[in-house]
């Protein structure tokens, strides 16, 4: 396991690094666009007590500097087809990893962190044969609750679960037929895990403010997903939601989520 990265921001060592191994892009992660990443080569790589050989890592401008940090993708698949470059985990033998939002850890593992009995275990679904670039941790949802109404759709909505994401991030179309262009104070999601139980999660601007890291808000953007809006609805679920759970532990190889607080 691993809870940590090196001194200051780096896992890689310069004398590591060998040759560029992709041509630059420029990324975009929900609404944000990052600055020109070059994709490097790199000999080895190590986060905390684990240690990797033959890495491509990106390195974006905008992450460059004494003061600045680095990404680590936790997605284990990407959609190579479509030319995305491949992520950290997707090149690792991690199977699982933890991210402890009380204790402030990641941890990452070789084997299953997951209990499949357990309370709050969701399956995730892959969302790359809809048009998705990666296999983000989703998972369908039974219900949707704004501002304490139900809304109602016959259409499929998938939530992400996505510690990148500040807020909420939902489909533009969700979020124009919804009560979420009405002002958000309070949202919330159903869902049936892997023991046929009820798992609720969500946020709200009450909950938030009994933390002086949670911003709770809901913003639209476009998903550029065929038949994202028409067909089915996105929600990436960011850390004001994921907060209140204490711990998101996910499997990426067998495709199981779970939320809820880790036990010490």
């Amino acid at each position: 396991d691993a809870s940590g990265a090196g001194a200051g921001w780096g896992c890689v060592e310069a004398e590591d690094v060998r040759f560029e191994a992709y041509d630059a892009t420029f990324e975009t992660y929900g609404l944000q666009a990052d600055g020109r990443t070059s994709w490097y080569a790199g000999k080895r790589a190590t986060l905390g007590s684990l240690e990797f050989e033959d890495l491509v890592f990106g390195v974006t401008d905008d992450v460059r500097g004494r003061d600045a940090a680095p990404f680590v993708g936790l997605v284990k698949y990407t959609n190579r087809e479509r030319g995305i470059r491949p992520s950290f985990l997707q090149q690792t033998d991690i199977a699982s990893f933890a991210l402890d939002f009380e204790r402030e850890t990641l941890t990452l593992s070789r084997d299953s962190l997951v209990d499949e009995s357990e309370i709050g275990v969701l399956r995730t679904v892959d969302l790359r044969s809809i048009g998705a670039p990666v296999y983000h941790y989703a998972t369908p949802c039974d219900e949707l609750w704004i501002n304490g109404e139900r809304f109602e759709t016959s259409k499929p909505i998938y939530v992400v679960f996505d510690s990148g994401t500040t807020g909420m991030l939902v489909d533009r179309q969700l979020y124009e037929d919804s009560d979420f262009h009405l002002g958000t104070y309070q949202t919330h999601m159903k869902f049936t895990d892997t023991n046929g139980e009820t798992k609720y999660c969500g946020s709200s601007l009450r909950t938030c403010k009994l933390s002086e890291d949670c911003l709770f808000v809901v913003t639209p953007i476009d998903v550029p997903w065929p038949g994202c809006g028409d067909d089915f609805h996105i929600v990436f679920a960011g850390l004001s939601v994921l907060r209140n759970q204490g711990a998101l532990v996910v499997d990426a190889e067998r495709g199981l989520v779970r939320l809820g607080r880790l036990v010490a």
